[in-house]
């Protein structure tokens, strides 16, 4: 049983689809007559070829995080290695990814910004574990990170030891200057130290935002003893113009990326909201048999 074929225009897309179709399913593997049965069904007359984009993308993803991709790659199928639960932070973004492919699945307004915020907060312990600090300091501030975010920043600088500008170029009414999460790994109790701003999108079109953060406006805020460097996080795969958007938004981390670092996650909170929001949208699917 397969997804049914939304509009393939490209091999990331493909991928998504055939990725959806063997993670989310009924069946633990999907073989390639089953794809050119679909394709054919729905009107491709191009089957073949958007068939070898799909083994070429999934040999390649496979290839980048081949502990963690969901995916394995024979011959003539591809099969799951895992359940959707058991790596449910690739689960949440794939659907995120796949969302606008069917009328019933697309995002309602209503959940744009809920949704937001659990990527946030995915993307926040996922960059915990790549540089041991991590705090979502993203508008608007949920828990115990203080509602402002000129308190925030403070909190950010207690912690890792950095110093705010003595009349910082902050106003009471600012959200968060672009920055949804800081990521930093302390060397010692000084100042000085890697930190990564990180602006955090689920929009289809990601690369719009890689200009959110100005670097020159926050060190206006902060005064960091060394640089800072800016971050993309978003949950789609990026792998044509990588170094493009690498110059332009900072490190990239996409799909592959997030999920290496937290395939799954022991926060309760986290873990059900994440669970709770893909169970619904995996009701939504078309599925075609």
């Amino acid at each position: 049983m397969l997804l049914e074929a939304p509009s393939l225009p490209n091999a990331n897309i493909q991928a998504d689809w055939a990725e959806a179709s063997c993670l989310l399913g009924n069946d633990t593997s999907v073989s390639r007559a089953e794809f050119e049965i679909a394709l054919t069904e729905f009107g491709y007359d191009n089957s073949e070829l958007v068939i070898g984009n799909i083994w070429a993308e999934i040999g390649w993803r496979k290839s980048v995080i081949p502990k963690y991709y969901p995916i394995d790659i024979h011959y003539n199928r591809i099969e799951r290695n895992r359940s959707w639960q058991n790596i449910l932070s690739y689960s949440f973004m794939l659907l995120l990814s796949t969302s606008s492919f069917y009328e019933s699945t697309k995002l309602r307004q209503r959940e744009q910004g809920t949704l937001s915020k659990l990527f946030e907060r995915l993307a926040t312990a996922a960059l915990k574990r790549y540089l041991t600090r991590s705090i979502n300091i993203g508008s608007p501030r949920e828990g115990r990170m203080p509602r402002s975010l000129f308190q925030s920043l403070e909190l950010f600088c207690d912690f890792s030891n950095e110093v705010m500008r003595e009349r910082p170029e902050i106003t009471h009414y600012a959200k968060d200057e672009g920055v949804d999460v800081i990521a930093w790994n302390p060397i010692d109790v000084r100042s000085g130290q890697v930190v990564l701003l990180i602006q955090c999108t689920i929009e289809k079109n990601w690369p719009r935002s890689t200009n959110k953060i100005n670097l020159d406006t926050w060190k206006n805020i902060v005064n960091f003893a060394a640089t800072p460097s800016k971050a993309l996080a978003f949950p789609y795969v990026c792998r044509s113009q990588w170094k493009n958007w690498s110059t332009r938004g900072g490190i990239l981390f996409d799909r592959l990326r997030l999920a290496s670092f937290f395939p799954m996650t022991s926060r309760i909170y986290l873990r059900k909201k994440t669970s709770e929001w893909c169970e619904r949208q995996i009701s939504r699917l078309r599925w075609f048999d």
